[in-house]
């Protein structure tokens, strides 16, 4: 009776870093957990929070975006932002539960954004000017 070798503590890391990166590129993985699909009689899901306008202005202004810019990541039409940011519509489905992602996790929302390099530079300059 042969015993299964224990992998080292390398061996052990490296797969870590292996099956981290696969999961970054979305690959799926045969890590020998069971997949279970979760069912609305094995689970619960939190409503997503509504959002006043006062609110969306600060989680604007919190990620540093223009409306038009912050109606792009959220893709919406920038009159759709700016009617709730007014109080005169109120942001429902998915708009919700994506305006609480974008507060919870705003470097994933702003992982969309890419800023242009005169921009960076413009931004320099305001951030010396408020020094």
């Amino acid at each position: 009776m042969t015993r299964k070798k224990r992998p080292t503590v390398r061996e052990t890391i490296m797969k870590g870093f292996e099956e981290d990166y696969a999961l970054e590129r979305g690959e799926r993985l045969n890590t020998g957990v069971p997949r279970v699909l979760l069912t609305a009689r094995d689970a619960t899901v939190t409503p997503a929070r509504v959002y006043a306008g006062a609110q969306i202005v600060r989680l604007r202004e919190r990620l540093e975006l223009s409306q038009p810019v912050f109606a792009q990541v959220l893709n919406v039409n920038p009159e759709t932002v700016k009617a709730w940011e007014q109080g005169k519509r109120q942001p429902d489905g998915a708009a919700s539960r994506l305006l609480e992602l974008a507060w919870q996790y705003p470097r994933i929302i702003l992982s969309t954004v890419k800023v242009r390099a005169a921009a960076k530079v413009k931004r320099k300059l305001r951030w010396r000017k408020s020094l």
